[in-house]
């Protein structure tokens, strides 16, 4: 007989976003606030952070600056 597991990937997955020592980008907004991300989530929700992204990563830095915010 097969034993099939409750998935615990949902758990796993919030686990994740909320532990910042498997983050592997940071955003520093406005000099001094540090946000702490993941790429493939970044990269999987959008299209502009996949190219951004996507560049190799001997790059370490990029700096960006919002001319203005679209509402």
């Amino acid at each position: 007989m097969l034993e099939i597991e409750t998935s615990t990937f949902a758990n796993d997955w919030e686990k994740m976003l909320k532990q910042p020592e498997h983050a592997d980008v940071t955003f520093i907004v406005d000099g001094k606030h540090r946000v702490q991300a993941h790429r493939i989530l970044l990269a999987s929700a959008s299209s502009f952070w996949a190219k951004i992204l996507s560049i190799p990563q001997e790059v370490k830095c990029f700096y960006l600056q919002i001319i203005r915010v679209l509402q």
